[in-house]
């Protein structure tokens, strides 16, 4: 339960230092198609990401067992690192693209969400 807790918390508050720096790919609406690494499969049916220009994020897990956690807050990006805060919290992980996949990746608990854009903005 610990590590869907740091997934869900990584997953929805993306931020690193004030370096302004922004991927123009990472905007838009993004949905989960496969979860690898810890047990977070277990219990997460499906995440949605949402990245806006202005360096806000809103994130949301639905689990299986019907309930869902959300997140909002600031991201941002330096190289290849993904920082989000929010609600108090900031966690970093590393990001990459594949084809038209974007993976986020929590070392932390070694996890990684695979996600497609549904909406570009």
């Amino acid at each position: 339960m610990r590590s869907i807790i740091l997934l869900i918390v990584f997953f929805s508050t993306f931020g690193c230092q004030h370096d302004k720096q922004l991927s123009p790919e990472i905007i838009g609406e993004w949905e989960s198609v496969k979860f690898e690494g810890s047990d977070v499969g277990d219990h997460i049916s499906k995440m949605e990401f949402s990245f806006n220009s202005d360096s806000t994020f809103h994130a949301i897990a639905f689990m299986f067992d019907s309930t869902n956690n959300g997140r909002s807050g600031d991201f941002h990006i330096k190289s290849d690192s993904l920082t989000m805060i929010g609600n108090g919290e900031a966690i970093t992980g590393k990001f990459h693209f594949s084809d038209d996949t974007l993976i986020i990746h929590d070392p932390l608990i070694d996890s990684r969400v695979f996600l497609l854009q549904t909406n570009k903005r």
